[in-house]
C-alpha cells in the first residue's frame, strides 16, 4: 500500500513540475521576442499601400485611397501554420517594397517568404515560399 502511495506522490511532483517549467517557459520565451517591424507605406498612383503587422492582421496588405483615406481593399498575402496551446507563433512582415514592376510589391516575412502582389490584379505570386508559410 505504502509503495503504491508513493509512486502516486512522485508522478504528482512530476506533472506539478513539468506544469510549472512549460508555462515559465512560455512567458520567458515570449518576453524574448520583439515587436512587429513598423512596415512604411508605399504610394502608387493614388492609392496608398499598408500593411498594419498586428497579431489580428498578420500577412495582410491593404489599399486605402489617398485622398479619401477610405480603405479600398485588403488582401491576405500568405497563411502561417500555428500550433494550439504554443508560444506566440507570429510571423509578422519584415519589409514592403515597390518594385519589380510599377504596380507590385514585394513582401518578405520573418520565416523567409518573399512574395509579390500585383495591385491591379490583386494576384499573389510566391518567389520564396517561408517555413510553415503558404501562399493564398
Amino acid at each position: 500500500m505504502k509503495h503504491k502511495q508513493l509512486i502516486w506522490i512522485v508522478f504528482l511532483i512530476f506533472c506539478a513540475v513539468a506544469a510549472a517549467v512549460f508555462i515559465c517557459g512560455s512567458f520567458v520565451s515570449s518576453a524574448k521576442r520583439r515587436p512587429p517591424a513598423t512596415i512604411k507605406p508605399i504610394q502608387i498612383s493614388g492609392v496608398e499601400y499598408r500593411a498594419p503587422n498586428k497579431i489580428d492582421s498578420e500577412g495582410i496588405v491593404e489599399a486605402w485611397d489617398v485622398q479619401t483615406d477610405k480603405l479600398l481593399w485588403k488582401k491576405k498575402i500568405y497563411f502561417s501554420f500555428k500550433m494550439p496551446l504554443a508560444e506566440d507563433q507570429g510571423n509578422f512582415m519584415v519589409s514592403m517594397t515597390n518594385g519589380p514592376a510599377s504596380d507590385e510589391l514585394t513582401i518578405i516575412n520573418e520565416r523567409g517568404g518573399e512574395y509579390i502582389l500585383n495591385t491591379t490584379s490583386k494576384k499573389v505570386r510566391t518567389v520564396k515560399a517561408g517555413r510553415w508559410c503558404w501562399a493564398l
